[in-house]
C-alpha cells in the first residue's frame, strides 16, 4: 500500500472481500495442495474519506512537520518490502550494531511512495478485459445523420488514419513545416505529443485507491453498477477527465498483513464510463457493467481519448490530401491550392496598393457605433477581401477590440450596407459562417455577443454532447439543439439554414464526421446535380471561418475547422480570418516540439508577407500608411494598438515587456470610486503589490494547493474594497490553483460578498474586471519549476503573467513573495515598477528600487502628467 513514510503500518481492514474475479483462479497451486482462503485487504489509513454527490472530501490526517520528524537507527534499512519478490521474506529491520538515532528529514511535500509490485501491475496484460458501458446520447451516430441527406451512392466512406510511430520514422528535417513534407513533419511532431500527453496523464494514475457504491443517480442505467472515486487534482484539470471518458479499474489483493500474494490482482481489467464529474469535491461517479469489490483497493487509469488523437491525424492528413489534389488538378488560373495558400501565405498572392485607403465610414455603415478608426478599417478590409488570397490576420494585446472586429465582421458579411441604407430583414441567404475558438467560455462569448443582432433560427451554438448543460450560459440554451436533455446536432435542413454557427475547434469534429464539410457538401450537390442533369454547384457551404483567440490552438486543432471549410478545387474561395495575441497564453502541450508548441496564427506572423511588411510591428513598422509609402502589398493583417480596457499604469509594464510599447492607454474610468480608493500606495497610481510571507500547503496527496496567509490577505483586501464603495460584482479574484479558488471563494461567502469572482487563470483568458486581485500563491521556490512544466502559475511564465496583468481596467492589487516573484525577470521589472514608485505594501520594498536606463512609455507619461507636463527622463 501506499506509506508517507518508512515506518507507516498497514492496518487491515477486518473484513473479507469479495473480489470481482476470484483469485483462486490465477493462483498457482502444486497439484497435492488444498485451496486456502486468504483473507485480503486493502489500506484505509492511506486515503482520505470519500465524499457523496453534494458533500466536500474529508481531508487526511495533517502530515507531521518538518520538524516532527522520526527518529530510526542510522544504518537501519528502508522499507522496499513492496518492491521485492512477493514469495521471499522481507529483510530484518533490526540491527545489533545499530548507531545512535539520528533525526531522518521527512519532506512532507514528497510524493507518496508506492511500492513497486503495485505499480507494476498496471503494465501487465490482462487476462481478461470488460468493456465500458455506452452512455446514451454521448456518441453520436454520425453515419445514421450523413444518411439523412446523403445515401452512400453519392458519398463515399471517409479514409483512415493510421498512427504514425515516431520510432519507426527517420527524424523529420530540421526546416520548417512546408507544403511538400506538411503531413510527414506534422504528423512526426503530432505522435510525439500523443506520446508525451499519454506519459503526463499515467503521472494522475491512482495506485490503490478506494472506491465506493453510490445511490442511484442515473435511473436510466438500470443494468449498470454505478460508483465514486475521489481524484485528487480534478479540480485544476489534473487529470483533465470529461463525461463518457473511459476509467481502467484493476483490483489489487494483498494478505492481510499487507504483503502481495501472487498474483497479486485479479486479472482483469475493468473499463467503466465516466457519468459525472464533481470538480468541487474532485470526485468522479462512473458506471460499470459489473458488480465491483468495494472492500477492496484499484489501480484506477485514465487513459487519453484515442477519438481526440484520430481526430487531429486526420485534420492533418485531410491537409494534406487537399494540397496535394490542387497540384494534380490544378487549372492554368489556380496552380495552389487555397488551403496552401492559407498555411503558407506567400507575398506574390497579395494585392498592390497604389493608393490611400478612403475612411470606412464613408463605405460603411457599421452595426457597433463603438468602433474606433483601426477597428473600422480592419472590418472594411476584411469585407473586402481587397488584400488577395491570404488568411487576414488581427493581432493586439487584452483590450484592443479582437472580438469586436470579429463580431463586426461577421454582421458585415450577414448583413451588408452602406451610410444610410436600412438594416435588411433577413441575413445574406448565400453566407454560412463558422465562428470558433479553442475553448467553450470563449466561444459562448462570441456567441453572447452575436445573439442580440441575430434571431434563434440564424444562430447555433453547437456543443459537444460530452458538455454539462449547466456550464452554458443562460442566455444561449434557446441557441442549442438538444435531444434528450444532451447537446446534439439539429436536424441536415435546420443547420444548412444557419447563417452563423459557434462552436469551438475541437468541436469542429463533429462537422467533419457528419459529412458537413465543404468538400463532402460539394460531392453530395454534385452527384445529385450530375444524376438529375443539373449544373453543378460552384459556391461552397461554408463562405467564411472566424477564429477567436487563435494562439491558444494547436496547429492540428486549428486544422479542424479548417477542414470544415477547405473548398473542393475549381470552387470559389472561403474567407479566413484569425484573431489573436501570440504574446498571451500559448497551445497547452506536453512535449517539447516547438513546431507543436507554436499556434498556426503565430507561425503565419512569422512568415516574410506579414513579418517583413512595411506596416508591421516586427518590421518597426508605425501602423500608419502615408501616402510616400506607396505602392505596397495590401495589408492582410490588423495590428490593434489602442487599449480602451487598462489604467496606463496596470498598462506600463505589460507594454514595454511584450509590446516594444507600442500601446497607447485609451481606457476612462467609470467613475472615482476605484481610483479613490484608501489602499493605493505611493504615487497613488491603481496599482499596489502586497508582500506576504505566508507558506503555500497542500490539501492532500495530489491535491491542489493553497496559501492560507494569501487567502486572508485576499479577503481583507476585497472587504476593504468593497465598503469603499466599488461593487462586489466589479471585484475578480485570480488564483493559480482550484484549491486556493475554492478556499477564497469559501472565506468571501463567510464576508457576505457572494457576487465577487473567484477564477482560475484559464478562465480568465477574454474576461476582464474593474479591479483584480491577482493571487501568486508561491512561498517556496523550490516549487516554480515544476509549475513551469505543468504550465501552471504565472512565474517563469511570461505569457501566463501577461494575461494576469491586463485582466485588469482600473485597479490591480498583486499579492505575492517578492524572494519568489523576483527569481523571474519579468516579474522582476514590474517589482521595480512598483518598488520606484512607492506602490508597495510590506517590506522588501528597497531591494528592488532598480532605475532602468530607459523608463517604459506609460511610466513616463504619468509621471509627466504628475509633474504638470515637465520632461522625465528616458
Amino acid at each position: 500500500m501506499q506509506a508517507r513514510h518508512p515506518e507507516h503500518k498497514v492496518v487491515a481492514s477486518g473484513r473479507r472481500a469479495q473480489p470481482l474475479i476470484q483469485a483462486a483462479i490465477f493462483m498457482r497451486r502444486s497439484p497435492s495442495s488444498q485451496p486456502r482462503e486468504t483473507p485480503l485487504q486493502h489500506c484505509h489509513t492511506c486515503h482520505p474519506k470519500i465524499a457523496m454527490p453534494g458533500q466536500k472530501p474529508a481531508r487526511p490526517a495533517k502530515s507531521p512537520a518538518p520538524s516532527e520528524t522520526p527518529t530510526m537507527p542510522a544504518n537501519a534499512q528502508p522499507d522496499t518490502a513492496g518492491d521485492i519478490n512477493p514469495h521471499l521474506s522481507p529483510p530484518s529491520r533490526t540491527n545489533s550494531n545499530a548507531a545512535k538515532p539520528t533525526t531522518m528529514p521527512l519532506d512532507v511535500f514528497a510524493a507518496t511512495y508506492t511500492p513497486r509490485w503495485i505499480r507494476d501491475v498496471n503494465l501487465q496484460q490482462p487476462y481478461r478485459v470488460i468493456p465500458a458501458i455506452e452512455i446514451p446520447g454521448l456518441d453520436i451516430m454520425y453515419s445514421t445523420y450523413a444518411s439523412t441527406f446523403a445515401g452512400s451512392d453519392f458519398l463515399p466512406p471517409p479514409p483512415a488514419h493510421t498512427p504514425l510511430m515516431p520510432s519507426l520514422l527517420p527524424p523529420p528535417p530540421s526546416e520548417p513545416l512546408s507544403p511538400l513534407a506538411y503531413r510527414y513533419i506534422l504528423r512526426h511532431h503530432l505522435e510525439t505529443e500523443f506520446l508525451a500527453s499519454r506519459a503526463a496523464q499515467s503521472a494522475f494514475t491512482l495506485y490503490s485507491t478506494p472506491i465506493v457504491t453510490t445511490p442511484r443517480w442515473l435511473p436510466e442505467h438500470v443494468g449498470a453498477y454505478q460508483y465514486l472515486i475521489h481524484v485528487p487534482g480534478l479540480r485544476e484539470n489534473a487529470p483533465f477527465v470529461r463525461l463518457g471518458d473511459v476509467l481502467h479499474l484493476r483490483q489489487l489483493i494483498t494478505a492481510l498483513n499487507g504483503q502481495p500474494l501472487f498474483p497479486n490482482w485479479t486479472g482483469t481489467e475493468v473499463c467503466a464510463t465516466v457519468a459525472a464529474l464533481a470538480r468541487r469535491n474532485e470526485t468522479v461517479q462512473f458506471l460499470s457493467s459489473v458488480p465491483l469489490d468495494t472492500t477492496a483497493c484499484w489501480n484506477v487509469a485514465f487513459p487519453v481519448r484515442s477519438a481526440w488523437e484520430a481526430a487531429l491525424r486526420g485534420a492533418v492528413d485531410a491537409a494534406d490530401v487537399a494540397m496535394r489534389s490542387a497540384r494534380d488538378e490544378s487549372s492554368l488560373l489556380q496552380k495552389t491550392s487555397w488551403l496552401e495558400r492559407m498555411l503558407f501565405a506567400k507575398a506574390s498572392d497579395s494585392v498592390r496598393q497604389t493608393a490611400l485607403n478612403p475612411l470606412p465610414s464613408k463605405s460603411t455603415a457599421f452595426h457597433d457605433p463603438a468602433l474606433n478608426h483601426e477597428q473600422q478599417r480592419s472590418v472594411a478590409n476584411i469585407v473586402s477581401r481587397n488584400f488577395g488570397p491570404l488568411p487576414f490576420l488581427i493581432t493586439g494585446p487584452a483590450g484592443t477590440g479582437k472580438t469586436k472586429v470579429l463580431v463586426e465582421t461577421a454582421l458585415q458579411l450577414l448583413f451588408p450596407r452602406r451610410p444610410g441604407d436600412p438594416l435588411p430583414d433577413k441575413p445574406d441567404p448565400s453566407i454560412h459562417i463558422l465562428l470558433c475558438a479553442p475553448s467553450d467560455p470563449a466561444a459562448d462569448s462570441l456567441a453572447m455577443r452575436l445573439r442580440a443582432h441575430l434571431p434563434p433560427t440564424a444562430l447555433l451554438r453547437l456543443n459537444s454532447p460530452t458538455r454539462d448543460p449547466a456550464e452554458v450560459p443562460a442566455g444561449l440554451l434557446g441557441h442549442c439543439h438538444m435531444a434528450e436533455s444532451r447537446f446534439a446536432l439539429p436536424p441536415f435542413t435546420k443547420l444548412m439554414a444557419t447563417s452563423v454557427v459557434v462552436l469551438t475547434c475541437r468541436d469542429a469534429q463533429m462537422l467533419i464526421s457528419a459529412r458537413l464539410s465543404n468538400r463532402d457538401l460539394h460531392t453530395v450537390s454534385t452527384s445529385l446535380a450530375v444524376a438529375f442533369n443539373l449544373p453543378p454547384p460552384t459556391a461552397p457551404h461554408w463562405t467564411a471561418l472566424l477564429i477567436d483567440e487563435a494562439a491558444q490552438a494547436i496547429e492540428p486543432e486549428a486544422l479542424l475547422p479548417l477542414t470544415v471549410l477547405t473548398p473542393p478545387v475549381g470552387a470559389a474561395l472561403p474567407l479566413l480570418v484569425l484573431a489573436g495575441d501570440p504574446a498571451q497564453l500559448n497551445p497547452h502541450v506536453h512535449s517539447t516540439s516547438p513546431i507543436i508548441g507554436t499556434s498556426l496564427i503565430e507561425r503565419l506572423l512569422a512568415r516574410p508577407v506579414f513579418a517583413n511588411h512595411p506596416l508591421a510591428r516586427s518590421a518597426g513598422g508605425a501602423g500608419v500608411l502615408r501616402a510616400h509609402m506607396l505602392p505596397l502589398p495590401r495589408p492582410a493583417f490588423a495590428d490593434l494598438r489602442r487599449n480602451y480596457r487598462s489604467h496606463a499604469a496596470i498598462l506600463a509594464v505589460p507594454n514595454a515587456l511584450f509590446y516594444s510599447d507600442g500601446l497607447t492607454a485609451e481606457a476612462v474610468a467609470r467613475d472615482g470610486t476605484v481610483g479613490a480608493w484608501e489602499g493605493w500606495r505611493g504615487r497613488g497610481w491603481p496599482v499596489v503589490f502586497v508582500q506576504n510571507k505566508g507558506l503555500e500547503d497542500r490539501e492532500s496527496e495530489g491535491g491542489g494547493w493553497y496559501n492560507a496567509s494569501e487567502a486572508g490577505i485576499v479577503v481583507g483586501k476585497v472587504r476593504w474594497l468593497v465598503g469603499a464603495g466599488v461593487p462586489a460584482q466589479d471585484v475578480c479574484v485570480i488564483a493559480q490553483f482550484g484549491a486556493q479558488v475554492g478556499l477564497i471563494r469559501a472565506e468571501l461567502r463567510k464576508a457576505g460578498l457572494w457576487s465577487v469572482n473567484v477564477g482560475p487563470m484559464e478562465a480568465m483568458q477574454g474576461l476582464e474586471a474593474r479591479v483584480v486581485v491577482l493571487c501568486t500563491t508561491r512561498g517556496r521556490e523550490r516549487f516554480v519549476k515544476g509549475d513551469a512544466e505543468r504550465g501552471v502559475g504565472v512565474i517563469h511564465q511570461v505569457k501566463r503573467l501577461n494575461v494576469a496583468l491586463t485582466r485588469a481596467k482600473e485597479g490591480l492589487v498583486v499579492v505575492g513573495s517578492s524572494e519568489v516573484l523576483g527569481t523571474d525577470e519579468a516579474w522582476k521589472a514590474w517589482l521595480g515598477f512598483c518598488a520606484r514608485n512607492g506602490l508597495w505594501e510590506g517590506e522588501g520594498r528597497e531591494k528592488w528600487m532598480v532605475v532602468p536606463d530607459v523608463l517604459p512609455a506609460l511610466e513616463r507619461g504619468l509621471l509627466r502628467a504628475q509633474m504638470g507636463g515637465g520632461r522625465v527622463r528616458q
